[in-house]
């Protein structure tokens, strides 16, 4: 994995210094999302990487710092607690952690704790294509970027295979604009 894997949109960088990027302020899809610090990057080891997203939204400053991290080895199910809030029927952590194992490829955002903070998986073939079924970012985390990082990480995971798919509700369909992403009609039989 090199730098250019990781995309946060087309805008120009400036000047690049080594221990730090800064970005400036970002418009993605019409919606100003201020700036975005990278404090480090370390493709060394389990396609990670440190990134700091800090911007304002609502009159709200937020700086957050995540580790994204591809298939986390050290996973664990009570890492998994708090998340499918306002499903009507939640997952149990154990279950979350059973469907990301059991994935073609999963993407964790840590937070300087070592929380997890969010994630997203990916069902595939491996060939031709791919089906996103769960992204999830705690309550607290919503609007930090969390979502967009771990989205980006996992849709550069899955950029050899043709199709790659996700249903989602219409009022985050905008979120997955910003992505590249493009609307379509689907089917599902709901258990």
């Amino acid at each position: 994995m090199g730098v250019g894997s990781f995309n946060v949109g087309s805008f120009d960088v400036g000047s690049i210094d080594v221990g730090d990027i800064d970005v400036g302020g970002i418009e993605i899809g019409g919606i100003d999302v201020g700036g975005i610090d990278i404090g480090s990057i370390d493709f060394g080891r389990n396609d990670s990487y440190l990134i700091a997203f800090h911007h304002s939204r609502e009159q709200r400053e937020v700086f957050l710092s995540m580790q994204i991290i591809v298939n986390d080895p050290n996973l664990k199910p009570t890492d998994l607690k708090g998340f499918c809030v306002g499903w009507a029927q939640p997952l149990e952590p154990e279950t979350l952690f059973d469907a990301l194992k059991g994935s073609y490829r999963y993407v964790i955002a840590r937070d300087d704790h070592g929380n997890v903070i969010g994630f997203a998986n990916a069902i595939s073939d491996g060939v031709f294509a791919a089906y996103i079924p769960l992204v999830e970012v705690l309550p607290e985390n919503q609007g930090a970027g969390v979502g967009t990082a771990i989205m980006r990480e996992l849709l550069n995971q899955l950029k050899d295979l043709r199709i790659v798919d996700l249903m989602c509700d219409p009022p985050v369909q905008a979120f997955y604009k910003t992505l590249g992403m493009i609307p379509m009609v689907g089917m599902r039989a709901r258990r």
